[in-house]
């Protein structure tokens, strides 16, 4: 499963009950991601907050924080493929990753659109700054939970749509492949696709985008 539990209707606390539960019972077979709405400025904006809320109460919605805070950024499987939630920089690397203490992310950018609120928690305001001071070491979480593939250009550029995260390019893509060597394949969601998968590269270079969520937010005819 690969990230964004909640914030994509009114069932949010039984899915994450539900997987939760099958990743405890089958801990061999069942993968947990975080995605980037696993995280308090987000899921407090786009509803996950209100319904635990209103469904049980604040400390519910605190303990499914702190759970939050302790899923994995990213699945390597049989060290071939990669699965995260969003995407590349030209500084991720997967070793330094690992000593990350994930549980210190905060959003620290809010959003330049005007017709979208700012992602910055209220409760959060306090650990921003902190954040901002080591944004470099946090940056590849931002990456990984946020940035986006572009199908044209190079490089990386930012990503006003979303308020923060970076676009990436193939080159970039290219890059990190030479950097960890064994990857053949990686598998990342965060985008609504028509068809449900999309090779954001083209068919022939192994980058490719999967969003199970079908009828997006049930206005979207995505498969």
């Amino acid at each position: 499963f690969n990230g964004d539990f909640v914030d994509r209707g009114d069932r949010g606390v039984e899915i994450c009950l539900a997987i939760f539960a099958f990743q405890q019972l089958f801990p061999k077979s069942v993968f947990l991601n975080r995605g980037n709405h696993e995280e308090r400025s987000v899921c407090s904006m786009h509803g996950f907050q209100q319904e635990c809320i209103r469904k049980y109460d604040v400390q519910v919605y605190e303990g499914f924080v702190k759970a939050f805070e302790q899923l994995p950024l990213a699945t390597r499987i049989n060290g071939r493929v990669l699965v995260l939630h969003g995407g590349l920089d030209d500084e991720l690397n997967l070793a330094a990753v690992q000593k990350l203490d994930r549980s210190s992310f905060v959003v620290t950018k809010a959003s330049t659109n005007r017709s979208k609120p700012g992602f910055v928690h209220p409760s959060m305001r306090g650990s921003v700054d902190v954040a901002r001071e080591r944004a470099a070491e946090l940056a590849p979480i931002t990456s990984i939970l946020w940035n986006d593939p572009m199908r044209k250009g190079a490089g990386v550029s930012d990503n006003c749509s979303r308020g923060t995260g970076k676009y990436f390019g193939r080159d970039v893509f290219d890059r990190f492949i030479t950097r960890h060597n064994g990857i053949e394949l990686i598998i990342r969601s965060h985008e609504q696709v028509a068809e449900g998968f999309d090779w954001s590269f083209g068919e022939k270079i192994p980058f490719v985008t999967v969003f199970s969520a079908s009828n997006y937010g049930g206005k979207v005819r995505n498969k």
